[in-house]
């Protein structure tokens, strides 16, 4: 049986997200992306059995019936609105995911500077040691 373009779209984002998790461990695009992905697969399965109807049945048959052609459209309307919100958050949480990379770059390069500064004051100490001996603290 095919996949319906909800359930391809969910799919694709379970991967976005497993790829999320890989770059970003505790992130904050990884939570609101899940968030995204929650709100996706509950419209999806609210709207899964009109969009399915609606696919097995003729134009004819929805013309005839006012209520299932006025309950059709809002549906369609819901879940377009709904996506369009959803590729917005969309487009936020990918600006979210970029500045916490450059963050942990700009943290990475401050703690390998201070890595080389602390190995040369150890390698100091070790020199003063060798040339006055232990410190006795009294």
């Amino acid at each position: 049986m095919r996949k319906t373009k909800e359930e391809r779209v969910i799919s694709r984002s379970k991967d976005v997200i497993s790829e999320l998790m890989n770059i970003y461990d505790d992130g904050l695009g990884v939570t609101e992306y899940l968030s995204l992905l929650d709100e996706y697969k509950k419209l999806s399965r609210r709207y899964e059995k009109t969009i399915k109807l609606s696919d097995s049945m003729g134009k004819g048959i929805i013309k005839q019936n006012t209520k299932l052609n006025d309950n059709l459209e809002y549906t369609l309307k819901t879940a377009r609105s709904k996506l369009f919100e959803n590729i917005s958050e969309h487009r936020k949480t990918k600006e979210k995911s970029s500045e916490l990379e450059l963050k942990v770059k700009k943290y990475k390069n401050v703690i390998s500077e201070l890595d080389k500064k602390n190995k040369k004051l150890e390698e100091e100490l070790k020199k003063y040691k060798k040339v006055f001996g232990e410190f006795s603290s009294q």
